[in-house]
């Protein structure tokens, strides 16, 4: 989902989404990598965890940060993807478990956002 949206909006192309109403839950793999170190090297930790943010958010809330974040005038066609009769309305990590253990997600939304284009950028300069 990030790449395309990005791509598409730093090109300043037409973003093409689906409605954007599901509601998934975004981790950065920074995020993931320092859950799997703590997990690795606490004394507490034991069975399976759900690696997280615990917090959803729908489609339409992530293009709209990926448009403030780079600023672009990229037209927004919902609707021009279809999902799926099947596809899940919301999916969400319930990490309270990996919490209990006193690790917690350090990056937000457009923290990611911003580092993912920031990247992206770099990359198209080299």
């Amino acid at each position: 989902l990030m790449p395309s949206i990005l791509s598409a909006m730093l090109s300043n192309l037409p973003v093409k989404c689906s409605h954007g109403r599901q509601q998934r839950d975004f981790i950065h793999a920074d995020d993931v990598a320092s859950a799997l170190a703590h997990l690795a090297t606490s004394d507490v930790a034991s069975g399976a965890y759900n690696l997280s943010s615990g917090s959803s958010s729908r489609i339409r809330d992530v293009v709209r940060v990926c448009q403030e974040v780079t600023g672009s005038s990229s037209e927004i066609v919902y609707g021009a993807v279809p999902v799926a009769r099947d596809e899940p309305k919301q999916i969400l990590g319930v990490n309270s478990k990996l919490l209990g253990t006193g690790w917690e997600p350090e990056w937000t939304m457009r923290r990611g956002v911003s580092d993912y284009v920031e990247h992206l950028v770099s990359d198209a300069r080299s």
